[in-house]
């Protein structure tokens, strides 16, 4: 059985379950590899444990980038209020 395999078979595992296993598991090179990254962008977050190298001469660094929704399809605030609107037009 694959490590992805065995890994679905789980019922109810999550990335963050994943995530807060890596990050109990601090490897002091991660943290190495992490103080290099230069990062200034204040929209971009990087993982300090969970890397990925190669046979080249430098490292993967998890990363996270907000992504805002305000006036967008995916804006929440403009859901809720069409949610709110269309729920007093039923009403009506």
């Amino acid at each position: 059985m694959t490590t992805q395999k065995a890994l679905a078979a789980i019922k109810g595992l999550t990335l963050a379950d994943c995530l807060q296993f890596f990050n109990e598991a601090k490897d002091p090179r991660a943290q190495a590899i992490y103080e290099l990254c230069d990062v200034e962008d204040e929209g971009f977050e990087i993982d300090t444990v969970h890397t990925s190298e190669g046979e080249d001469n430098g490292a993967y660094m998890l990363g996270w980038r907000w992504v805002p929704f305000s006036d967008t399809a995916l804006d929440k605030e403009t859901e809720e209020t069409e949610e709110t609107e269309n729920n007093e037009e039923d009403e009506s």
